[in-house]
């Protein structure tokens, strides 16, 4: 079983098998796992795109992931963490990764909807609803078939916050882009990875949450983390203190920072 996760995890193939989407070993992979198949067919969605249009492509992508997580839900009506088909397996996230792409081109072109003052009372409310809908769920007092139509509603509460965000002259924006924030923004995702195995590596996880060991998992967190951010996701970035932010770029913005990664 192990050798077999290993196997599947070092040649990326570990989503398309029920037993190894989300690995024992560190079930945090699982979203790696659907972002590797998006970008393989990310080719394709933006050759789709060219010929029907983005906004089109994104309402086939709305009812297409829709269904299938409302067919999933009837059929395997649990709601505990990542579900094979509909996460690990991309159909049941299309519209999420769809979304992402329509906010880029939006941005790009300066097509912003109207109303932005507006835009972050009702991004709340719809958080509020889902954080609601989906607690309910979770406890067994609505049916479970209604997170298929929560996501959505997530999903629009988090594209109003970032059209918020990204709006010129935006309080919510500004307060985005101070540097500990980009920076944390940046090194998130190292952070989700390692959270799982130092969390039980200290056997947190099994009750022992002491304040010792707590500010070890955080300490040994964010220091791998870290390794993990300079060294591997941005190992083409020569200088430590532009990587974190500590001194000015001529550009003013990450895009130097990209561009030696990309390196």
């Amino acid at each position: 079983q192990a050798i077999r996760e290993i196997v599947r995890c070092l040649t990326f193939t570990f989503p398309f098998f029920p037993d190894t989407y989300s690995p024992s070993s560190n079930w945090a992979l699982w979203s790696v796992g659907t972002e590797v198949l998006f970008s393989l067919i990310f080719p394709l969605l933006v050759a789709i795109a060219e010929r029907i249009g983005l906004t089109r492509l994104l309402g086939y992508a709305i009812v297409f992931s829709l269904c299938v997580r409302l067919l999933r839900r009837i059929y395997y009506p649990v709601f505990f963490g990542p579900d094979w088909v509909i996460d690990a397996l991309l159909v049941g996230r299309l519209d999420e990764f769809v979304i992402g792409m329509w906010l880029a081109r939006t941005y790009v072109t300066g097509q912003w909807p109207p109303g932005r003052r507006v835009l972050p009372l009702v991004a709340v409310a719809l958080l509020v609803v889902a954080s609601c809908g989906f607690s309910a769920c979770f406890d067994k007092r609505i049916p479970v078939e209604w997170t298929t139509v929560l996501n959505n509603v997530l999903d629009i509460a988090l594209a109003l916050l970032v059209v918020t965000a990204l709006s010129v002259g935006s309080l919510f924006g500004r307060f985005l882009r101070s540097r500990v924030l980009q920076v944390l923004g940046m090194g998130c995702y190292s952070v989700y990875l390692w959270h799982l195995p130092v969390l039980r590596a200290l056997q947190i996880d099994r009750g022992e949450a002491g304040v010792i060991r707590i500010a070890c998992f955080i300490g040994a967190t964010v220091f791998l983390a870290a390794m993990t951010y300079r060294f591997v996701e941005f190992r083409g970035v020569n200088s430590w203190r532009q990587l974190f932010l500590a001194e000015p770029r001529e550009d003013g913005g990450m895009r130097s920072i990209v561009k030696g990664a990309g390196g």
